[in-house]
């Protein structure tokens, strides 16, 4: 992301392409795919929801719905840091 995302002090009237970013459907992928990797889970622990989407367009919704009860599912089978991913899938959850 870039500064003026972070700090929307830095925003522009005319510019709301930054105020979107955080909520847009590629911001929100990348943030699972990074809590998936955080989490140790296999690199492609995605992919097959991804698969079953393949053919079919504008499910984006559905696709980033589906990554959070997976991910879901899995923090609850951990032991180790369970509260703080927990919490940064809270964050990502409310961005769906």
């Amino acid at each position: 992301m870039r500064y003026s995302v972070a700090f929307l002090d830095q925003m522009t009237k005319q510019n709301v392409s930054d105020a979107k970013q955080p909520v847009e459907e590629a911001t929100i992928a990348y943030q699972c795919q990074w809590l998936a990797n955080r989490m140790g889970a296999h690199q492609m622990f995605l992919d097959n929801l991804l698969e079953q989407y393949r053919e079919m367009h504008g499910y984006a919704d559905e696709i980033l719905e589906g990554k959070v009860k997976l991910l879901k599912t899995h923090v609850s089978t951990l032991t180790v840091n369970k509260k703080g991913y927990e919490d940064e899938l809270a964050f990502i959850q409310f961005s769906v």
